[in-house]
């Protein structure tokens, strides 16, 4: 075993515990036959008030508006790379182009993650950030409407009343501070204050600590599935295996 994978193995044991690193040796074991996920959904009432959940650090948690877009697209991004010099000769000629691609590959990258945040804004859906310093360092999305994707094959269909917390990040060196907690406490708070009445999270079986604070808000298990995707033919199909699956449609 390479010490990269010894590391992973260890990190593994110590942060999911044993059952996950199980679970993640066999997935990697039947990958040359199919992709497999194990997903769980979570639902949380929102006719109780939301206790506030405090970060392990002072952040000032608002709504971002579309001039944050950019800042918020550059959190999951390394920094584009600068242009490249004149080149001098043959050689420097060549590493020049190598590295002009690399800077437009980045470019369009960060061009289309930006369409697509523009896009969920205009829909109607609100991005909660996490600032410390005046910078920001987490965000998350709040999505009141039917047609949000938790994946290429199946959407979210939110009914009045109910919303989505998705596609939430923290910048690495600020995660384990209990960030995505106390926005997502925040989040929960302004739907309930809006008339909203359910909230749902789709969480992968191996994110625990990501669920601990999930439950510790007040979401409980709606329903646990896995999502199977065979090489040949290529398509994918979900398996329940407990609880209920809806607001949840799969499309085949």
């Amino acid at each position: 075993m390479s010490t990269g994978n010894s590391s992973r193995l260890i990190d593994t044991l110590r942060y999911e515990g044993p059952w996950i690193a199980l679970w993640k040796a066999l997935v990697r074991l039947l990958s040359p036959l199919a992709g497999i996920e194990a997903l769980i959904l979570l639902e949380k009432s929102l006719s109780d008030p939301i206790e506030a959940r405090p970060a392990k650090v002072a952040i000032d948690v608002d709504i971002a508006s579309e001039d944050d877009l950019e800042a918020i697209v550059a959190l999951r991004f390394k920094p584009v790379p600068p242009e490249p010099k004149v080149p001098q000769s043959y050689a420097e000629g060549a590493i020049a182009a190598a590295l002009q691609a690399d800077r437009s590959a980045a470019l369009a990258e960060r061009a289309y993650a930006l369409t697509v945040e523009r896009e969920r804004m205009r829909r109607g859906g609100k991005c909660f950030v996490a600032r410390i310093d005046g910078e920001i360092v987490h965000h998350n999305w709040l999505f009141f409407d039917w047609g949000i994707a938790a994946n290429p094959r199946s959407f979210f269909v939110l009914r009045e009343g109910e919303v989505l917390p998705d596609f939430a990040f923290t910048v690495p060196a600020w995660r384990g501070k209990a960030i995505h907690e106390a926005v997502q406490a925040e989040m929960l708070c302004y739907a309930r204050q809006a008339g909203h009445r359910w909230a749902y999270s789709l969480s992968q079986l191996e994110n625990v600590r990501s669920r601990k604070g999930l439950h510790r808000i007040g979401y409980r298990v709606r329903g646990r599935f896995l999502l199977v995707r065979p090489r040949l033919p290529r398509r994918e199909f979900p398996i329940r295996l407990s609880g209920r699956l809806d607001p949840l449609v799969f499309f085949r």
